[in-house]
């Protein structure tokens, strides 16, 4: 009797030596983080918090003895491996190891049970190591630009990962079972040579962002999949062939945020005009040279961005979009800007830097909520006097812009509240 009372004693003595307890992200910031890995070795005891972010770095010597470590910053060195000591840290919930030289993970990877949040970006890694399963709290997986060919089936049985990004690697296929990962908000598989979507994808309607550009998914039958996804409010689908994009877009209600991004369209579709619950609309790198009339029907807009393309003109009902805050046509081919924009009442900064503008309409003086107005590199000559009007304008830049001196001298007087740069 007394031999199995030892024993017992034993076994819990020798558990609660890595035990140990888990500081509340309150009680981690009252904490002092240490930034040299001997000083920390030195103070075991006292290391809950190591920074090591740019170091040179090629190795954790003793990193083992630091049992109470939770968060760990590993970016920016020239590690190769992470040792197998690694997993002697059993509070560790955070680990960063992104831009190393990192091409394999240690065995014992799969006894960090604690650990919420992996962020492994820009490595050489080829595959997980086994036991991720045990990883039964991990929140967010980040294995972005590395160089995995396949993800393991076992990844769907995290019951808790929220977070799963694998863009920029050569992954041809998800898992079968990937509908499994119920919790799963934010999936992005962006850049990597995936056809088709397992049938188990239709059930991560828990999704909220989704990233999905440059891989060589059909987009028709991708948005057939995805309709049912109420949550979902940011959608990348840079790089796509968006004439592909069906109809049934339109059902995708709880859409705020849409990024096309090098979409290849020779104009933009009429359905994404007609999904009137976007807020932010990107199209950067796009060989459109104008934008279709209808786009004055999308009134939540609030934030447009077109950017290094080809835009020649801007639709006449600008005016329209009543809700946008925020409009950045940049290195563009603009000439001209409808006079519609003066009813844009919302608008706040206004981006047209590296364009063909020669003159500004008469109607930016309603613009009563702008605060910025950036033209550099463009062929204006005079501002319209209207813009003293605009009270709360607290910028105005146009480097590079052949305005005479006097004028110069002109501005500065209308607008005597805000930083005028020539």
């Amino acid at each position: 009797m007394k031999l199995s009372y030892s024993i017992f004693i034993l076994i819990f003595w020798n558990c609660s030596i890595y035990a140990q307890y888990l500081l509340s992200p309150e009680e981690l910031a009252q904490t002092e983080t240490y930034t040299s890995l001997q000083e920390a070795v030195d103070n075991s005891d006292f290391v809950y918090i190591l920074d090591l972010r740019s170091q040179r770095l090629d190795e954790l010597k003793d990193i083992h003895k630091l049992t109470k470590l939770q968060v760990l910053y590993l970016d920016g060195n020239e590690l190769q491996a992470l040792p197998e000591g690694l997993g002697k840290c059993l509070n560790l919930q955070i680990l960063y190891a992104n831009k190393n030289q990192l091409k394999t993970l240690p065995r014992s990877f799969s006894k960090l049970k604690n650990l919420e949040r992996i962020y492994l970006r820009y490595n050489n890694i080829e595959a997980m190591p086994r036991g991720m399963e045990r990883l039964v709290n991990l929140q967010v997986l980040d294995i972005r630009d590395n160089k995995f060919t396949a993800l393991p089936e076992v990844i769907t049985t995290l019951s808790e990962l929220e977070t799963l990004e694998i863009s920029y690697n050569s992954i041809n296929g998800l898992p079968q079972n990937i509908g499994a990962l119920t919790t799963l908000r934010k999936l992005d598989i962006s850049g990597n040579p995936i056809k088709q979507l397992p049938v188990g994808f239709s059930q991560l309607t828990q999704l909220e962002e989704l990233y999905i550009a440059h891989t060589q998914l059909n987009l028709a039958t991708t948005i057939d999949v995805i309709i049912n996804f109420q949550s979902l409010h940011l959608l990348d689908l840079g790089g796509l062939s968006i004439n592909q994009i069906p109809t049934s877009f339109v059902q995708l209600q709880g859409l705020r945020k849409l990024d096309l991004t090098m979409g290849q369209m020779s104009e933009l579709p009429i359905v994404i005009t007609q999904n009137t619950y976007i807020e932010e609309l990107i199209l950067n790198k796009t060989d459109l040279t104008s934008l279709p009339e209808n786009i004055g029907q999308m009134t939540n807009l609030k934030r447009l961005y077109i950017k290094e393309g080809h835009l020649k003109s801007l639709p006449t009902n600008l005016g329209n979009l009543k809700n946008l805050e925020l409009l950045k046509v940049e290195y563009n081919e603009l000439e001209s800007i409808p006079e519609s924009i003066g009813s844009l009442q919302n608008l706040q900064g206004l981006y047209l830097q590296n364009n063909k503008l020669t003159s500004i309409p008469e109607s930016i003086g309603n613009l009563k909520q702008l605060n910025v107005i950036e033209m550099p590199s463009n062929l204006i000559e005079r501002i319209p006097k209207s813009i003293q009007k605009i009270s709360s304008l607290t910028g105005l830049y146009l480097f590079n812009n052949p305005v005479p001196a006097d004028h110069i001298e002109e501005l500065r007087l209308w607008l005597p509240n805000a930083d005028v740069q020539f």
